[in-house]
């Protein structure tokens, strides 16, 4: 067996990563794999093995992975076997053009057990985790000096500043289960680095104060920390986590990376209970809180193709089981700091350990050797 691998691993971008990733677990599991890129967005330099994974002959490939957009996909009868992998944001894609554009090829790879359940009935599709580099999670990354989080348990975000509702949820929780009498503090990055996202930030933090009605004065409310860099890396957000205690994510992505590299670095997590971030967590239910959530029509002006269309939607999760989450984790801080952060890395690490390059490419092998 000999695997064609196309995809966006050229790109700077988080499905660049994951795209580079996917093609280095298959090659350390001892998969035969060649790799192609497709030119799209601002690049990125190539981790050395991908490089030379790209620079091998494509002859006798029999299978083909392609990792591209939906409308991208290509039916062929030349390979023994023919993979996309959708790694797009969906709940439910069963009245869109891409389940037409998957029907193409032979087999369909999904990060999770909902993206699954939500296709299978019209596509053969498989379930595959995206795989994680574990070795970064070893490494000790520059300390934040933040004089507000010292000695205070940090819930910390990392939002877009277009995610109105998300940041407004995160704020308006904090702040009605938190006051000045808790030794608690948010953390958030903001990132889509720019002074006027920040300030954007900024203005709904004080809309959700001043609405929630708890004090007159809105300087009552313990004063967040917003933080943003117009050189944002992935070294400084693996630093925050590094730093922080309880990651709040409420993204509607397929897969949770910043929960994986919150695990990975020793903190919690409060997540969505849908698609990657409830697989995490009924598999390790230790590390975190699964929110439940509603159901709201997707309505989104920038939307890609015909995904995120009125006919899809969106979670919204339930604001009271975030603060009962919020509240747990912080009173479990409270009774033992270093237990706790101790508690928190050992089973985070249990997590990635299972996302591994070697684990996920095991799993892959598996998956293309049983056809």
């Amino acid at each position: 067996m000999k695997v064609l691998y196309i995809g966006y691993h050229k790109e700077n971008s988080d499905w660049g990563k994951m795209t580079q990733n996917n093609i280095l677990a298959l090659d350390a599991a001892g998969v035969d794999v060649a790799c192609r890129g497709v030119e799209l967005g601002e690049p990125t330099p190539l981790v050395d093995r991908v490089s030379q994974l790209e620079q091998k002959d494509i002859d006798g490939c029999d299978v083909c992975i392609q990792h591209v957009f939906p409308n991208s996909v290509v039916g062929s009868r030349k390979f023994k076997k023919n993979i996309a992998i959708l790694s797009n944001s969906f709940v439910d894609l069963n009245h869109t053009a891409t389940i037409e554009y998957l029907k193409q090829v032979d087999e369909v790879w999904v990060s999770n057990e909902d993206n699954k359940r939500n296709i299978e009935d019209t596509l053969n599709v498989k379930v595959v985790p995206n795989p994680c580099d574990v070795g970064k999670f070893k490494q000790r990354y520059q300390d934040l000096q933040i004089p507000q989080t010292k000695g205070k348990f940090i819930f910390y975000a990392f939002l877009n500043s277009k995610e109105t509702a998300t940041i407004d949820t995160i704020f308006s929780c904090f702040h009605a289960e938190f006051d000045y009498t808790d030794k608690a503090t948010l953390l958030v990055v903001v990132t889509d680095p720019s002074d006027e996202a920040q300030q954007r930030v900024n203005q709904i933090s004080q809309q959700a104060k001043t609405t929630l009605r708890l004090h007159k004065d809105p300087s009552k409310y313990i004063k967040e920390v917003i933080i943003t860099d117009v050189n944002l890396s992935s070294e400084h957000l693996l630093s925050v986590h590094q730093c922080g205690n309880c990651l709040l994510d409420f993204s509607n992505l397929p897969w949770p990376t910043h929960a994986i590299n919150a695990a990975g670095l020793g903190s919690k997590v409060i997540l969505t209970d849908f698609g990657g971030s409830k697989d995490i967590l009924t598999k390790f239910p230790e590390c975190g809180h699964a929110i439940s959530y509603s159901l709201k029509c997707s309505k989104k002006s920038d939307g890609f193709l015909d995904l995120g269309l009125g006919t899809d939607f969106v979670c919204i999760p339930d604001e009271r089981e975030i603060r009962t989450a919020m509240r747990h984790e912080y009173e479990e801080w409270l009774k033992n700091p270093v237990s706790f952060e101790r508690s928190a890395r050992t089973l985070g690490y249990s997590v990635c350990d299972s996302l591994s390059l070697q684990n996920v490419g095991s799993k892959m092998k598996e998956i293309l050797s049983n056809d």
